[in-house]
This record gives structure tokens, C-alpha cells and sequence, in this order.
């Protein structure tokens, strides 16, 4: 909130930055305030009276109901418009807009000039020569006050003469009608690294999506401020708020996967899901996030305002024990038509069954910035390594039973975690006090295991025969570098596969240099004949590396090494594994990270030519290049565009030349026959300007085959 020059009253603020009116946050039934004058009209100076209108009615759906996709267009024409503030018009108001316009000829010659500019105040104002209905939201200085246009979204700064008053002089549309702009914020997304704004890339990817395009809008909800929440759709098909997030300009607004944690380093947390077992995949929490978790229980902002279309996967407000918390909706179960949502709570993990009565609106304009901003503090992860004997899915119930006394809701242990898979859950590592397990287990007492009287979990479960070590790897989880909102990295491009080009990030240089560490620590043991992620050994050294592509007798396999981002073909079928479970090479080594990326230009295919260019040009020192490729910046300061322009042209060059040796001989040619002169001449330039533009054409086709745009 923030309070405007003339009104003491704290006011909104659209994506302009500019305050706004306080009637968009009220009941959009509330009526246009009338004031009433008298004026002279008419040659015997009778009195008639003048019905002025100083608000506008706010926009509204009417028929439209929350869910329903319909029709329109972003109206408000910015060129770095905010995805969380921005106007749209409908395609049903199409009649009733074009009729709120008027030329100079058609403005009534009797409409007066306003005389007081109220913040809110509603009247008449010129743009670009056309008069539009419009609100004072501010000052611009003495002369000039900033007005938001109610039937577009556009914020201008107009001089005082040219507003007029509403007044029942005008075509009656122009005092009956509501606002035709609606003001609408993206349903689902909120910007990256836990900001609270879009920043000024963002938004003009945002306005180069939706500028002069057929939307697909879909109303989900109305926040207290009269803000649309919706979710786009573009004539393709594809969802603005996707593309926003695949290109690194936004994350889905869940709070992130949890605080951010250092990771293989030890930490004490606890269990904090309170379910009656501990599942596959269960929640802890830091035990140092007490006082935040405190802070957020105690800023909710009480809210009984009912979500009108529950989703999977959209966040709420949902009570426990009479207490709001934040909370995901995670799944539908429909039993005799009645349908109930199931919802976890994410700063704790348990989970609760709720009717539609029992889910809340997280009102982006209601709540405090440490509810829709806080990272959530329920950090889900497994225990890594192993599983139960003879593949099966659940613990016997002996074993179930210990390791739920041994992680109690509560409980306080020790936890090393490694990097987080696509769905945001961790492997970890688990220490637990040895006083902890029953006396006659003399299991543990060796030091390695029995450090600081700790016994890691894993190893006491294989110890005892109550499990086994996994003999099928998980992938390799893949590290978002655009989850921070940073989009350039220093990389070493390490090779071009067909259209992929692949590249190590130097900011992995520590992590890859402890890899190579552990990798030489661990001993390998085969892992299942099936298994498509490991370890295998090249040039006497471990590598992790990934199954690419198989040939269909299975004799060779095409492999590719994960953390140097090279490809390698017929290799042993055979991937292994680490003989050690408990020890940190062994879980770093099984849970990292790849420490290479794969990138690909997003409008452009590679051919032979620019792959050897890239490579030539990259080996010679480190390229820079954004995640989703534009371009390759390399270390001599050119960039790949530049190079294949400056190719291009020298083959120009070289046509051209050979042109030049063409038109001299011609030249010649006609000297020796000067006495045919110009029936030669005229015989021969068509012939020379025919060539030139067959050489034309043919360098288009060759521009082409550099960097063909994709379909």
C-alpha cells in the first residue's frame, strides 16, 4: 500500500506503479456517485438540470462464471506489461467498447472542464486525438494528472485542460456502462529466486506473448482488491504461464521445494509430517525453523473466502485444529459422487482430507509477504541407497516398526542431503543416536560406524539383513540453472551431438573436482542387468554416466558421461554400482547432480559448418551461453551469430569475385568487337545480372542452411 499525493488514504498499486482507486477493491455492485447541478440552457435562460458521475463501475463478469474460458486481449498495449498486473478486454464487450470513444467533432460543445481532480475522480480525457473514459489516479505536477483509461488498462499523463466531466450530455453508454478493462494477475506463477516482482526482462517476454494475440482467458478467482486471477492460453495451444516458467522468467507459486539448505553438509532436523508411519517419501523439517515457523503461524490473515475451482496443484489457505496453515492440493478422490481434496500441509508435511466448504483463497492482496513468499519450510525427502529384500514395496512390519521409532514425529536426528530430484525430493543421509536402538544390537561399535556415538541408518539396516543395497540407480538429478533468475554462465562447451550442444558450467568446478575424488575412492559392484544409470570405468578411471541410446541387440550402448558432458559409444553393456552404502563418497557420487548441462538454440538448427565453428571457436578459451540458447558468447568477445554473418559474408565476398573476373572478360570481349558495339553489350549485361541474382539466391539458401528456423 502506499498513500497518494491528495488522499491520506492507502491505496493499491497497479503493474504501473501507480496507485490506484480505492473502488476497485469494493463490491462491484457499489453504483456511480451522481452529482446534480443546475445550468442555464436556452434562450430564455430556463434552469435544466446536469447529472455529473464521478465513478465508473468496476468491471464484471456477469455471466461468466469462475472456471470458464472466454475470449479476448491484452488492452493495455505496455511493452513490459507485469504478468501480476495487467488488463484484458473480452471479446463480448467488442460493441460496447467501440462506442466509448468519441472524435473532437462528436465531444458535446457544452461538456464542461474539470474543475477539482480528486484522486478517483472519473471523467473524459484526450489521447492520441480520440477521447476516452478515464479516473485520476495522481499528480503528474501542477498542469498534468496521471489517469489510468478504465476501458483499456493504460496509465498516461494528461494536461488538466484537456478532462472533461461525465455528464449526461454524453451518449448514455458512456455513464451507464462498467468499466470494459479487467485487471488481472497470472493464476499459479510467481517470480524466480523468491522475489515479489517480475523483473524487466520478464515482463517484456510477458508483453512480446500476448501483444496483438487471441487469448484463451480463464477466470479462476477475484482477490479483494478486484484482481482477476486467470491463466492464459495462446492460439498454439501453450500456456503463457509455462512458457514463462521453461524459459527461466518465473517458478510455479508453491514456495520452491523448501528452504535453502547446504547440501552434504550435516544438519539436525526433525520429523515433522506426524503421519503414523514413515512412508517412502516423508517431510522433516530444520530445527532451527522454529521462529520462523512461528512467525509465519501467526501472520495468517483470517480468511473464509471459499476457492471456486479447486485444482490439483493449486495452494490454499486450509484450517487445522481451527488454525489456517499453507497448504497444496494434491490430489481428487471422488467417492459416491461426493468429491473431497487432499491437501499437505508444506511447512509440515501431514497431509488432511477437506471438502471444497474447506478450501480457502491465499489472496495474493490479502496476505502478508511472509505467507506468499516464505519458502515452505517441510523439506520432503527418502532415505537413500536401499530398499526392502526381495523387491519388495513396503518394510516387513518389524522393520517398519523400528524405523519409525527411530525417525518419531518430533524426533531429533542428524541428516546429510544430497541434490534434489525434478520433484523436489531429497535423499539424505541419516545419523541417529546409538542409545537409541534396543541394548542386545551390539551393531555399531566399530568407529567408523559409531563416530560421536551416531550409527548411520542405512548401514544398520543392511547390517542386520533388513535390507539391501538399490541394484538400479536413480537418474541423475539435473540442477535448474534458471531457478535463480540468473540466465548467462560461464561454460566450457565440451561437445556438439547433432543439435545438442553441451557444455560444463564453471561455477561446478568445486563440486566436479570432488567428484573426481570420491570417484576414485569407490568400489564398484555390478548393479542389475537392467539398469540404465551408474558407474562405469574408462581409461582406468570411474565415471557416472547415463544410458543414451541402445542398438537393438544390446551388444553395445551409446552412453553419456554426466559430469564431463561427453558421449561415448560401444561400451560394455555393464553399469555398476558402489560397494560402500554409508559413506560420503558413496552418497555423493550416487546423489549429485550432473555437474554438465545440455543446451540447443530455441529458433535455429545446426549444420556441420556451425558445429565445427562453435567447437574451433570454444576450444580456445571458456564460452558464455544463456540455458536456453540465443547465442554463444566466446572468450575472444564475438559471438556465434557473428561468426556465421561474417562467413556468409566472405562467401558473398568470394561470389562476388568471381562476378568481377566474369564482367572483366566480358569487358574484353567487347573491346574486340567494338564494331558490334551495343547489340554486344546488350547481349551481355542481362547475361551478368542474370548471374548475380542466381548467385543471390542461392547465398539465401545457404544463410538458410546455417540456421534453419524449427517447426
Amino acid at each position: 500500500y502506499t498513500k497518494s499525493i491528495e488522499s491520506s488514504e492507502n491505496l493499491s498499486r497497479n503493474t504501473f506503479g501507480v496507485p490506484l482507486k480505492p473502488h476497485l477493491e469494493v463490491d462491484s455492485e457499489k453504483t456511480s456517485e451522481i452529482k446534480t447541478a443546475m445550468k442555464p440552457i436556452g434562450p430564455n435562460n430556463v434552469q435544466l438540470s446536469s447529472i455529473t458521475f464521478s465513478r465508473i463501475e468496476s468491471s464484471s463478469l456477469e455471466e461468466i462464471k469462475f472456471g470458464d474460458t472466454v475470449d479476448g486481449i491484452r488492452s493495455d498495449r505496455l511493452t513490459k506489461s507485469d504478468p501480476l498486473s495487467f488488463f484484458v478486454q473480452l471479446d463480448r464487450d467488442g460493441n460496447n467498447i467501440e462506442h466509448l470513444v468519441l472524435s473532437d467533432a462528436q465531444l458535446p460543445v457544452n461538456l464542461p472542464k474539470l474543475s477539482s481532480f480528486e484522486i478517483s475522480q472519473a471523467c473524459i480525457a484526450l489521447f492520441m486525438g480520440n477521447y476516452y473514459r478515464a479516473e485520476i489516479i495522481g499528480d503528474k505536477n501542477n498542469n498534468k494528472k496521471r489517469v489510468l483509461f478504465v476501458d483499456y488498462g493504460n496509465v498516461e499523463d494528461i494536461d488538466t485542460s484537456e478532462l472533461y466531466f461525465i455528464n449526461n450530455s454524453l451518449p448514455e453508454q458512456f455513464y451507464t456502462s462498467r468499466r470494459m478493462a479487467f485487471q488481472c494477475r497470472l493464476h499459479g506463477v510467481m517470480p524466480v529466486a523468491s522475489k515479489n516482482a517480475f523483473d524487466p526482462e520478464a515482463r517484456k517476454i510477458f508483453s512480446e506473448l500476448t501483444t496483438d494475440q487471441k487469448l484463451f482467458i480463464r477466470f479462476l478467482q477475484q482477490s479483494v482488491k478486484g484482481i482477476y486471477e486467470v491463466t492464459i492460453m495462446l492460439s498454439n495451444g501453450r500456456s503463457v504461464s509455462d512458457i514463462l516458467i521453461s524459459r527461466g522468467f518465473a517458478v510455479p507459486f508453491k514456495w520452491g521445494i523448501g528452504p535453502v539448505l547446504p547440501l552434504y553438509e550435516t544438519l539436525d532436523v526433525l520429523r515433522s509430517d506426524e503421519l503414523d508411519h514413515v512412508h517412502s517419501i516423508f517431510t522433516v523439517q530444520l530445527s532451527d525453523s522454529l521462529v520462523q515457523l512461528e512467525q509465519l503461524n501467526n501472520g495468517y490473515v483470517n480468511t473464509k473466502k471459499m476457492v471456486e475451482v479447486p485444482r490439483i496443484g493449486d495452494v490454499v489457505i486450509s484450517y487445522f485444529d481451527e488454525s489456517p496453515y499453507r497448504a497444496e492440493i494434491i490430489a481428487v478422490e471422488v467417492e459416491d459422487s461426493n468429491t473431497a481434496y487432499r491437501v499437505r500441509y508444506v511447512d509440515y508435511g501431514n497431509e488432511s482430507l477437506c471438502m471444497k466448504e474447506e478450501l480457502f483463497v491465499l489472496d495474493r492482496d490479502e496476505q502478508p509477504d511472509e505467507i506468499l513468499y516464505t519458502p515452505r519450510q517441510g523439506i520432503r525427502c527418502r532415505i537413500d541407497g536401499i530398499r526392502p529384500l526381495n523387491h519388495e514395496e513396503k518394510w516387513p512390519e518389524e522393520v517398519q516398526k523400528c524405523i519409525d521409532n527411530l525417525l518419531a514425529p518430533s524426533a531429533s536426528f542428524e541428516a546429510i542431503f544430497g541434490s534434489p530430484s525434478k520433484d523436489g525430493v531429497y535423499p539424505i543421509k541419516v545419523m541417529v543416536l546409538k542409545n537409541q536402538f534396543i541394548e542386545e544390537d551390539n551393531f555399531g561399535m566399530d568407529e567408523a560406524n559409531n563416530a560421536n556415538n551416531k550409527i548411520e541408518l542405512v548401514s544398520w539396516l543392511s547390517a542386520k539383513g533388513y535390507a539391501k543395497a538399490q541394484d538400479i540407480w536413480r537418474k541423475y538429478p539435473v540442477k535448474n540453472l534458471l531457478f535463480d533468475g540468473k540466465h548467462e554462465y560461464a561454460m566450457l562447451i565440451t561437445e556438439v551431438d547433432g543439435q545438442i550442444i553441451r557444455a560444463r558450467p564453471y561455477a561446478f568446478t568445486e563440486q566436479y573436482n570432488k567428484m573426481k575424488k570420491a570417484l576414485a575412492n569407490i568400489e564398484l559392484i555390478p548393479l542389475g542387468t537392467d539398469a540404465t544409470t551408474g558407474l562405469i570405468t574408462l581409461n582406468k578411471e570411474n565415471k557416472r554416466a547415463m544410458l543414451i541410446s541402445s542398438a537393438n541387440n544390446a551388444s553395445s550402448k551409446k552412453c553419456l558421461l554426466v559430469d564431463e558432458g561427453i558421449s561415448i559409444e560401444e561400451i560394455p553393456v555393464q553399469f555398476y554400482g558402489s560397494k560402500e552404502l554409508c559413506d560420503l563418497d558413496s552418497f555423493l557420487v550416487r546423489t549429485c547432480h550432473r555437474l554438465s548441462v545440455q543446451c540447443r538454440f530455441t529458433k535455429f538448427v545446426l549444420d556441420e559448418e556451425s558445429r565445427q565453428m562453435i567447437l574451433s571457436s570454444a576450444a580456445s578459451g571458456p564460452a558464455k551461453d544463456s540455458y536456453l540458447i540465443n547465442d554463444i558468447f566466446f572468450s575472444d568477445r564475438t559471438t556465434l551469430m557473428e561468426k556465421l554473418k561474417k562467413a556468409k559474408q566472405e562467401k558473398i565476398d568470394d561470389k562476388e569475385s568471381v562476378l568481377g573476373f566474369v564482367a572483366a572478360d566480358l569487358e574484353q570481349t567487347s573491346g574486340r568487337n567494338s564494331n558490334q558495339g551495343e547489340k554486344v553489350e546488350d547481349l551481355r549485361l542481362p547475361t551478368v545480372e542474370m548471374k548475380q541474382i542466381e548467385c543471390s539466391q542461392n547465398l539465401v539458401i545457404n544463410e538458410d542452411s546455417y540456421l534453419k528456423p524449427q517447426v
